[in-house]
């Protein structure tokens, strides 16, 4: 009799570990906050074009920021540095970097 209570006992642990996971992972997927609509991942894309990485290595964001111009929504304003971490902006910011050639890149966007 006493294995049978000991057997329950466990079963019901299990069954409590089980449902608090689940109730983890439904909740967590469903924390939709926005910032994953505007994860726009452009700096990832372009990292091996030649073009590209040739306006960085002469650290000209005039250059990059006519390649990118295209890729970034127009309801976005953004900003390119090279080399620099110096750009704030009050609000919803959202930054994106990459190290190419000896070279650090942020691209940073928002809404307005």
């Amino acid at each position: 009799m006493n294995k049978k209570a000991y057997a329950r006992t466990l079963e019901a642990f299990i069954a409590f570990i089980m449902t608090f996971s689940i109730l983890i992972l439904v909740v967590g997927s469903n924390d939709n906050s926005g910032s994953a609509d505007l994860e726009l991942n452009i700096l990832t894309k372009y990292q091996q074009i030649p073009e590209f990485r040739e306006c960085i290595t002469s650290t000209n964001s005039t250059c990059v920021e006519e390649l990118l111009s295209a890729e970034i929504p127009k309801n976005l304003n953004y900003k390119i540095t090279i080399n620099d971490a110096s750009f704030e902006k009050e609000g919803n910011l959202y930054v994106e970097s990459a190290y190419i050639q000896n070279n650090y890149v942020r691209l940073y966007y928002w809404e307005d």
